[in-house]
């Protein structure tokens, strides 16, 4: 089995209590030893035009099973989440149902908590013509009953950046639309475009900020853009907290010269934000980053752009 070796040239910050992983989920999730208290999972979407990446055939293929890939990777994770913890899956409507059974099938149908419904944008997309979907799901999982919760909070996460205060004590999570997600990690990058469907950092600090507590631990297997660890950063600066981050991407080559590799993009966004995060707050825990030693380096990562504050 490949060794972990961590990259000193791209971690950052003194007190690296949090870690980015490169290289492919599963066989880094067989080699991690601490439990979390959420697992987040926003896989790539099964819309067909996805490729994923075949262990068997060491390559890319439109070819793999999603479910059998979930399925696999979902096991995994249940036994690295702490016994009061819980799992939150990002997901359309084109497999909604599949990851329902899924995880009914391995966390039980009793420890169903509730699918939250965030919706990501106020336009349709081009192939629209009658019905526009607007939203997305975030489907809930506790690995043994929860006792309670300290906030009454509704299913419905508004794309506003204000909460809305209900008359019966509840309370709307906020989480804004994906046009604002993708500004604000462009502007991280003096404006250049790096990604175009990013989850916005205050969607995942509204669900995350109702589970966790000082010391909590927090995995995300597919870092994609890496907003879990920019999320964790804010929970962690604003409330004088610890909340850690595990991140984990596959090297992925795009076509993007801008950005390279995704996985060059998990990193390099991460750092973005520790230095934005950091001018605000003193005490922020930087991060280290390790790479499967059958991967080099050179071969995933770039400075993105030449005007961003390195």
């Amino acid at each position: 089995m490949d060794k972990l070796v961590e990259v000193s040239n791209e971690s950052i910050g003194r007190n690296r209590r949090n870690s980015i992983y490169i290289g492919e989920n599963s066989q880094i999730l067989s080699q991690l030893q601490q439990n979390y208290k959420i697992i987040y999972i926003d896989a790539p979407y099964n819309t067909g035009d996805e490729v994923f990446f075949d262990q068997e055939k060491n390559s890319w293929s439109h070819q793999v099973d999603w479910t059998e890939m979930i399925y696999s990777r979902v096991k995994q994770c249940y036994n690295l989440l702490d016994d009061n913890g819980v799992i939150l899956f990002s997901i359309d409507d084109h497999e909604l149902v599949s990851v329902r059974k899924i995880l009914d099938n391995i966390f039980g149908k009793v420890n169903y908590l509730t699918t939250f419904v965030w919706r990501r944008r106020n336009f349709s997309d081009a192939h629209e013509d009658y019905i526009s979907c607007d939203h997305e799901y975030i489907v809930c999982y506790s690995k043994s009953k929860l006792k309670y919760l300290q906030k009454k909070i509704s299913t419905w996460i508004n794309c506003e950046d204000t909460l809305n205060y209900r008359e019966d004590g509840f309370t709307d999570l906020i989480g804004s639309n994906q046009a604002s997600a993708r500004n604000h990690i462009n502007k991280l990058f003096n404006n250049q475009v790096v990604t175009n469907y990013p989850k916005p950092v205050n969607l995942l600090t509204s669900l995350f900020s109702i589970f966790v507590e000082d010391g909590d631990r927090i995995l995300d297997i597919f870092a994609g853009s890496g907003t879990t660890g920019e999320a964790c950063m804010e929970i962690s600066s604003q409330n004088n907290i610890s909340v850690n981050f595990t991140l984990i991407q596959i090297s992925k080559p795009k076509n993007n010269k801008l950005i390279h590799d995704v996985a060059n993009l998990t990193v390099q966004r991460n750092k973005q934000a520790y230095k934005s995060i950091s001018k605000k707050y003193a005490k922020l825990d930087g991060f280290s980053v390790y790479l499967i030693s059958s991967l080099r380096e050179e071969n995933i990562f770039r400075n993105i752009g030449e005007n961003y504050e390195k």
